[in-house]
């Protein structure tokens, strides 16, 4: 018997309706953080640095993937879709679902996770208010049946 994993990126611009992007040829999903930082030399040339906030950077890519919803092999919103998401949504914050297997952190600073916890590993979702920061297509092959696509697309956190 086999089992469907859920895994991927969903948008939102509601928090409560979710679109899922397809999966069909998707690159890996990278979650870089970028601290948001001031820093500065004491008179007594210590360094002394504030962190205010990480944010992080979501990004993805697909290689020859339909631009035809149709066409993808799991059914999810394919690259035109995708296209004309990103078109009208530009300049407006949405929300960004990134699901895959997680650990919760010990909320303590400067704390380490317990053995315990990588072995309770279980696939969770993380939700991130961002804006979608660059969006790029090149379009490799056509058909009768749809344009097939490299796709690649950014979000950052606000």
């Amino acid at each position: 018997m086999a089992y469907l994993l859920q895994s991927g990126i969903h948008v939102s611009l509601d928090n409560s309706t979710w679109y899922k992007l397809t999966d069909h040829n998707r690159s890996e999903i990278q979650i870089s953080p970028e601290l948001i930082e001031s820093q500065s030399r004491m008179a007594n040339g210590k360094m002394r640095k504030y962190v205010v906030a990480v944010k992080n950077n979501i990004s993805t890519s697909w290689e020859y993937v339909p631009s035809k919803t149709s066409e993808c092999v799991d059914g999810n919103y394919g690259g035109a879709w995708l296209e004309s998401f990103y078109k009208a949504n530009v300049g407006v914050p949405i929300y960004v679902r990134v699901i895959s297997s997680e650990i919760d952190p010990d909320p303590s600073s400067g704390a380490v996770p317990l053995d315990i916890n990588f072995k309770t590993a279980a696939t969770g979702s993380k939700v991130y208010t961002a804006f979608m920061t660059n969006f790029s297509k090149t379009i490799i092959h056509r058909t009768r049946v749809s344009d097939y696509l490299n796709m690649s697309i950014d979000f950052t956190e606000i």
